[in-house]
């Protein structure tokens, strides 16, 4: 970075500092900052504010606070850009609690907050997760005589949409035309988003098709979130639809890949789930552990399978277990059936083969609780597997643990077992 020359006045530094903050230099924003008194220039309220909002524009929450804090002893009061600044790094940060402290602070300055400052603490609140304390703020906002905007809209539909508040979200996003607010490709794909996540498939869809019609253009939220709507709907065809319409004009990611493959496995169509798989790396997209637990689902009892699986495996997105025990958090049923018969039949197996009895654990977790496959009972499904292998298991004390007595006799379905 170039050394910043720093003009002789509080005009010409507070000048160099907004140029500098509107084209994304924040080192040199700082850099004129520190040098002003060097140069007998006192910054004012208009160079903490400027150099604030650069620090914020560039991620630099920690320095954006040391300035705000700096300001009473250069005798700079802060006002509503100051606060609104501070909390907007803070936002970006993720530091939800420094940035909802800072603007309770502000009645007690006599700053009363505007549209930016409740716009980046309810945004705030979205990235902590803390959908409860947006919604509170966003309905402080007509009390306060501040009108929400289209950014305070998107931000606490997006904070509802996090907090898998879906009937908030919708609400929010039906009041905005009422507010007079026109909703973007950001309001629509938080909604949508929303609404896939929470199982309202048919609204999910539904607002997803209104969009060209409202002349608003579809990026690849809209489309992940439209296909996973599909799944849940098991509407297969209409998932692969939309896939190839968006891969006509928007480069797909692994979620979208991964939505297709699930609703295609879930569609009973497993080798149009294994042709879409096998497209990644020719759109130089490269599998993680959902898109292989996906199509794993759909091919566990299929001959393809212990060989897709073996991929995975030597990828290092699934671990081989060692012979005490094998810990299935972060599998799906399929990909869990497919890691249990590999283990058997390889690290339990050459164990069994040097003793006559043998203990080891199956670690499922317990239930419906697992993530990301809350919608699965794991330890139903490695039971029934064990089950069809004759082998027996028991709960133990810690009900997501299965522990198998296993004996020399057991070796040959051990082997069999992959």
């Amino acid at each position: 970075m170039p050394e910043a020359r720093v003009p002789q006045n509080v005009f010409g530094c507070n000048a160099a500092i907004s140029a500098c903050e509107r084209g994304g230099h924040w080192k040199m924003a700082l850099d004129i900052f520190g040098k002003m008194p060097q140069a007998e220039v006192n910054p004012d309220l208009i160079s903490f504010n400027s150099t604030i909002s650069a620090c914020a524009r560039g991620g630099k929450w920690q320095q954006a606070l040391v300035l705000f804090d700096a300001m009473p002893d250069a005798k700079a009061r802060p006002d509503v850009i100051s606060f609104s600044a501070t909390i907007s790094a803070c936002e970006k940060g993720g530091h939800w609690q420094q940035a909802l402290g800072l603007f309770s602070d502000m009645p007690e300055a006599k700053v009363n907050p505007n549209v930016l400052s409740f716009s980046a603490a309810i945004s705030a609140c979205e990235k902590g997760g803390q959908w409860q304390d947006a919604l509170d703020l966003f309905w402080a906002m007509p009390a306060a005589k501040v009108h929400p905007d289209r950014i305070s809209f998107n931000a606490i539909i997006s904070a509802c949409e996090k907090g898998s508040q879906w009937q908030h979200a919708l609400n929010l996003f039906e009041a905005m035309p009422t507010a007079k607010t026109r909703s973007d490709v950001v309001s629509f794909s938080a909604v949508i988003s929303a609404c896939d996540k929470g199982w309202q498939w048919q609204v999910a869809l539904r607002l997803f098709r209104s969009m060209p019609e409202l002349q608003v253009s579809r990026d690849r939220i809209c489309f992940s979130a439209a296909m996973s709507a599909c799944e849940k709907g098991h509407l297969w065809q209409q998932c692969l639809d939309l896939f190839d319409a968006m891969c006509q004009r928007i480069s797909p990611d692994v979620v979208c890949f991964s939505a297709v493959i699930s609703a295609c496995g879930k569609g009973s169509q497993w080798q149009q789930a294994m042709s879409v798989f096998e497209d990644m790396p020719v759109r130089q997209v490269r599998p993680n552990i959902i898109s292989y637990n996906c199509l794993l689902d759909h091919l566990h009892d299929k001959c393809l399978g212990p060989a897709v699986f073996e991929q995975a495996r030597r990828i290092g997105l699934f671990s081989p277990g060692c012979a005490d025990l094998i810990d299935l958090h972060g599998l799906s049923e399929g990909a869990a059936r497919l890691a249990v018969r590999r283990w058997l039949s390889t690290e339990v197996a050459r164990e069994l083969e040097r003793r006559e009895v043998y203990s080891c654990l199956v670690i499922t977790g317990h239930g419906k609780s697992r993530k990301p496959w809350a919608s699965s009972d794991l330890q139903k499904s490695v039971r029934a597997l064990l089950s069809e292998l004759q082998l027996g298991a028991r709960s133990l004390e810690n009900a997501g643990r299965l522990e198998l007595q296993l004996s020399h006799r057991d070796l040959p379905k051990l082997k069999a077992a992959f």
